[in-house]
Parts: C-alpha cells; sequence; structure tokens
C-alpha cells in the first residue's frame, strides 16, 4: 500500500480496524489468561515470576523482529500483564 497517495481518512480506518483487532487479541488472552487460574494451586504459581521474566524476554525479541522499540513493547505488556496478573489472583483467591 503506498500510503502517500492514501487520504488521511483511508489511514484512519485502516489504522481504526487494526486497533479493533488488537482489542479482539487483547480480549481472547484475557480468556485464556482466566482459564489458566484453574491450574494455579498457589499465590506463587497465579504470580509466576520465572515466566514473567520468560515472557518479557520472549516479547523484546519480537519487537525487534518487527523493528518496534523495545521500551514501547516494555511498556504495553508490563502493564497488561500486570493488569491480568492481578485479576486472575483475585479469581484464583475466591476458587480457593
Amino acid at each position: 500500500m503506498n500510503l502517500k497517495k492514501e487520504g488521511l481518512e483511508k489511514i484512519r480506518k485502516e489504522i481504526d480496524s487494526i486497533d479493533e483487532e488488537i482489542i479482539s487479541l487483547i480480549a481472547k488472552r484475557y480468556e485464556f489468561v482466566k482459564s489458566a487460574t484453574d491450574f494455579k494451586d498457589s499465590e506463587k504459581s497465579v504470580l509466576a515470576t520465572e515466566r514473567q521474566k520468560e515472557m518479557n524476554r520472549k516479547r523484546k525479541l519480537i519487537a525487534k523482529k518487527h523493528n518496534l522499540p523495545i521500551d514501547l513493547i516494555e511498556s504495553v505488556y508490563s502493564k497488561m500483564i500486570k493488569y491480568f496478573t492481578e485479576k486472575q489472583m483475585e479469581l484464583w483467591q475466591k476458587r480457593k
């Protein structure tokens, strides 16, 4: 796609469409996070510190592969993982 030939409205519609996909994927990810709660047997397993470290390492590699600023991906994932972990902890505590 030659963006120089596209109008601003067309570009904005594409961005909106991409945002829809991103949010849909985050919702799908959240459902898996909630489902994973069933397999957790302790607060430590909910926090999964080592898993989080490994995820961060892998996300940095993916960011690099796509020529994205690593600090952007770290920021986005850090916030999302923090939120999902808190929600998973709440679910786990209700189930125990």
